[in-house]
């Protein structure tokens, strides 16, 4: 058995070929051994008084514990064997397997299975396991991140959910953003969960006991500094997920035994999905003229000091113009671009206008392009999204990420034109652009 394997023998008797039963109580037992606490009729493995699951008296019951064995001559004209097994004298879940046989097992006392799948051989996990434990040894916690997202990303979350360290942690939410499967996002998440808690040292005010505990991955475990915020972004991943995603991330939250409450089935399954980015064809959008492709900036602006734009409206333009493809505005969406979610603080509505009209005007601080050519003579162009010693992430126009390793850098350098293509706000009627300003304007985190 396994866990709360406390077991009886609930009303054990012999029948013979007439039906008449003899109660296994009145007969004596040739041998008894169990691997822990006390057999007997009435009494549980622990020594109280036998009951059922359910909290029913069993004093004709023989109490025992997972594993024994029970040996017992069968008496002359017995047919058949007849009881109910089941766990004795707990409400607590726990597995216990009931074997009955007509001659004494070969394995002996304690030995009645054979053993399972962690009992066979398996040399190929010999060296990847030194590896890890080396790696956890060394406090290679760069190294390991560098490899997230990459063909050694499994070796590497493997140790990295050994490694309690405050950079490890934000560094897996940063590689989070730039996953592109739902493999590698819940190969992320589960380091993060088994990161949550960690082994308490030791203070003598316990001690562990003689029987097998095979609950993990903590034998005594708490939270520690960074416990919150890993329980915050797992709730995050998991309200931004999908259906898949979040099902998956159930399953993994109840093996690992952190007790996030609400994530389960039923909030996963009534959590709307959200619909995927449109494509968008940002070229043939900044073809198209309206009112404002007609009209001078400096025109356009003085309007808009009178005309009063709708923030739902204009929701409905930022989608629809194609800002979508590399702007977001809430957080905990997949970061694309520059973040939309907070320009309402830091620019001004007049601001706003003008950085959609010229966008190569003035480029804010965090805007900024970036190229970078590397020494395979690759080339990237876009906004770095997240970096560090080892790497930096880039993000494209499409929102494609790439990881370059610092180390493959050849140059580096912010251009002085913004990637924002000029005119794709030419179409929009005066009323519409200004309510895509009014609704940028809102954002204010």
């Amino acid at each position: 058995g396994t866990s709360t394997d406390h077991a009886a023998w609930f009303d054990p008797v012999f029948v013979n070929a007439a039906g008449r039963k003899v109660q296994l109580k009145s007969l004596k037992w040739k041998s008894a051994k169990s691997g822990w606490g006390r057999i007997g009729f009435g009494v549980s493995a622990a020594g109280s008084a036998l009951k059922t699951h359910d909290g029913k008296s069993a004093p004709a019951g023989l109490g025992t514990h997972a594993e024994s064995l029970i040996i017992y001559d069968v008496p002359k004209g017995a047919v058949r064997f007849q009881a109910t097994g089941g766990l004795a004298s707990t409400s607590q879940r726990g597995t216990v397997q009931f074997i009955v046989n007509d001659s004494r097992p070969a394995s002996g006392a304690g030995r009645m299975s054979k053993e399972g799948d962690h009992a066979a051989p398996n040399p190929q996990i010999l060296l990847p396991h030194v590896a890890v434990k080396a790696l956890v040894d060394l406090k290679a916690t760069e190294a390991c991140l560098s490899a997230v997202n990459t063909e050694q990303s499994k070796g590497a979350l493997w140790a990295l959910r050994l490694m309690h360290d405050p950079k490890g942690v934000r560094g897996l939410m940063d590689r989070y953003s730039s996953s592109r499967t739902n493999g590698a996002r819940l190969g992320i998440l589960t380091a993060l969960l088994r990161l949550y808690h960690k082994e308490l040292p030791y203070d003598g005010s316990w001690w562990w006991g003689t029987r097998p505990d095979t609950h993990g991955p903590y034998y005594k475990y708490g939270t520690w500094e960074e416990s919150e915020k890993i329980r915050l972004f797992v709730h995050e991943a998991f309200q931004s997920g999908d259906l898949a995603l979040r099902s998956a991330l159930v399953r993994a939250v109840s093996r690992h035994r952190v007790g996030f409450k609400g994530i389960n089935d039923t909030v996963a399954a009534k959590i709307p999905i959200k619909p995927a980015d449109p494509t968008v064809d940002l070229a043939s959008i900044a073809a198209k003229k309206g009112q404002i492709g007609k009209m001078s900036i400096e025109d356009v602006l003085l309007i808009l000091k009178k005309a009063k734009g709708d923030e739902a409206k204009g929701r409905e333009v930022f989608s629809r113009q194609g800002c979508i493809v590399c702007h977001t505005t809430e957080k905990g969406q997949p970061l694309k671009g520059p973040f939309m979610g907070q320009v309402g603080a830091v620019l001004s509505p007049e601001q706003i206008a003008e950085s959609i009209l010229k966008p190569n005007a003035s480029i804010s601080q965090g805007f900024a392009t970036v190229q970078v050519t590397t020494r395979d003579k690759k080339a990237y162009v876009g906004f770095v999204t997240a970096q560090s010693a080892e790497a930096i992430e880039i993000r494209d126009i499409a929102g494609k990420a790439s990881r370059v390793k610092v180390d493959n850098i050849k140059e580096r350098k912010e251009l002085e034109i913004s990637m924002m293509p000029a005119g794709l706000a030419d179409a929009l009627s005066i009323e519409e652009f200004a309510s895509l300003v009014a609704f940028l304007a809102s954002q204010k985190g």
